[in-house]
């Protein structure tokens, strides 16, 4: 890929990004096997199961999330 193309694609997934499309930006972008990780949680592995993941952590205010506690 020459430098051209790297930086167009760099301006693409910057605006997808601007715009708040990170799903859009992942369809484009990540690989099918994509492997995922946060912290010390155990890896989400592929697109699909990557995307669920990403909606849940966007999803709108007023959602009750239930989940384990974090030590600060």
């Amino acid at each position: 890929m020459s430098t051209t193309n790297l930086q167009q694609r760099l301006n693409d997934l910057f605006g997808y990004i601007r715009q708040g499309k990170i799903i859009e930006a992942m369809n484009e972008f990540y690989d099918k096997d994509t492997v995922m990780q946060d912290n010390a949680n155990p890896p989400t592995k592929g697109l699909a199961a990557n995307i669920e993941r990403e909606k849940q952590f966007w999803r709108p205010p007023g959602h009750l999330h239930v989940g384990r506690r974090c030590q600060v």
